[in-house]
């Protein structure tokens, strides 16, 4: 057991910590995109699709109403807690703007926000926790009856055609509007699925060389999306779905095999995934929102590394704070 906690806990740091400073921090400066920032979003373009894949690989069947018991601690209360902080954090970063928050079209706009893509901005990251509980709840209801593989297929091609809709919208044609977390819920049970599928079978030869090669031929043919379907005006999203999966399988391998064993910070990070995963949005929001003025007309470089460095510096007593046990629920401990 510990083997198999070692590699996923190393995985999950790293997928973090890319998330984090490459696709959220880096991101914020995109003419700052030098050779090793283009290879490692090649690399690294699985990092969403593997926490599906890796919670479902962990999924144990169970009643539905422990499970629902149980994903409420772990994901809904979390996402209902900052939920909350974010509009909150919304409300302080309007009225700094000289907005007035008083005045029924801002909370028409959080409304609609909320109701297109179940976030508060300030917290945006948290809509990963709806769209993993109700894979959950949906895996678990539909797995007695349906095989695991089906319900990739079923619910991948669900997510194709809901990207295909909004790909509609958005090119004006006659379409109806689904916000797009209902196609991350569908492209998540697909994963999810598939991670319970082959948790022990990727690590045979077949499943490795067809993710190989599946993996090689993004190198033909590239892309790279966003886990939702609402990125639909860039890559080919039903591939970029396939390249996500079989990036899940060969960064599995590759760390069962090469990198099972604790690792400085990488580890840890993994293991207490929630509390950096939750907390490092609202971080970088408030902080590149607040200091607006300050940070502009630095160069790009010193503007990063600015932010990093707040960034980590709230990461590290966002950790501290939740070691405090009755915090721990905030963040689904």
């Amino acid at each position: 057991m510990k083997q198999r906690t070692f590699y996923l806990d190393n995985l999950c740091g790293l997928m973090l910590l890319y998330m984090i400073f490459v696709i959220h921090i880096a991101g914020l400066k995109p003419s700052y995109n030098p050779d090793w920032i283009s290879v490692t979003k090649a690399i690294l373009s699985c990092f969403m699709s593997w926490f599906f894949f890796k919670a479902g690989m962990m999924h144990r069947l169970q009643s539905m109403h422990e499970i629902a018991l149980k994903s409420t601690k772990r994901l809904l209360v979390p996402y209902g807690i900052f939920l909350v902080i974010g509009f909150v954090l919304d409300v302080v970063r309007y009225n700094h703007d000289g907005i007035d928050v008083t005045r029924p079209v801002f909370y028409k706009y959080e409304l609609h926000t909320f109701l297109t893509t179940s976030i508060s901005w300030s917290t945006g990251a948290s809509w990963f926790l709806l769209s993993l509980f109700v894979a959950r709840l949906v895996f678990n209801a539909l797995c007695p009856k349906v095989r695991p593989q089906t319900m990739t297929i079923v619910f991948a091609v669900l997510s194709v055609a809901l990207w295909w809709l909004e790909k509609q919208r958005l090119a004006q044609q006659p379409s109806v509007y689904i916000p797009f977390y209902i196609g991350a819920m569908c492209h998540g049970v697909a994963v999810y699925s598939l991670g319970y599928y082959i948790k022990d079978k990727q690590f045979s030869k077949l499943w490795v060389l067809l993710a190989i090669a599946v993996e090689l031929f993004r190198f033909v043919i590239d892309s790279r999306i966003d886990f939702r379907t609402n990125d639909s005006g860039r890559d080919f999203f039903p591939l970029g779905i396939v390249y996500g999966m079989a990036g899940c399988i060969v960064f599995n391998n590759i760390f069962k095999r090469w990198l099972d064993r604790p690792i400085p910070l990488v580890t840890y990070i993994g293991r207490n995934s929630m509390v950096y995963y939750l907390m490092h949005y609202p971080i970088l929001i408030m902080t590149i929102s607040m200091f607006r003025d300050e940070l502009s007309g630095i160069g790009s470089i010193h503007y990063l590394c600015i932010v990093s460095g707040v960034v980590v510096t709230g990461l590290i007593l966002s950790d501290l704070l939740f070691r405090i046990k009755k915090l721990r629920f905030i963040v689904g401990g």
